[in-house]
């Protein structure tokens, strides 16, 4: 799925996306959308997205850290939000 096709728009902390392909709806905090916007601007993987957003989010990068974005990742591919790649 291309990034660029989801619709967004925020209230607040509150981000609602919108996937035009599904044609589904969800509301993301904004942990989760300052991820789906990382996402958006260059593919990643888990240890680079850490180290993006430790600054921003003001987290030490350990091992659980990095469980909550995989497990952000896991659950965006699930609504379709995302898709893996192979780097």
């Amino acid at each position: 799925m291309n990034g660029s096709d989801l619709k967004t728009r925020c209230w607040n902390d509150e981000f609602v996306v919108y996937n035009p392909l599904s044609g589904d709806t969800h509301i993301l905090n904004k942990r989760a959308a300052d991820l789906l916007f990382a996402l958006q601007s260059a593919a990643s993987d888990v240890l680079s997205l850490a180290q993006l957003l430790s600054g921003k989010w003001r987290c030490d990068i350990d091992a659980a850290f990095l469980d909550e974005i995989e497990a952000a990742l896991f659950d965006m591919q699930a609504l379709s939000l995302v898709e893996p790649i192979r780097f």
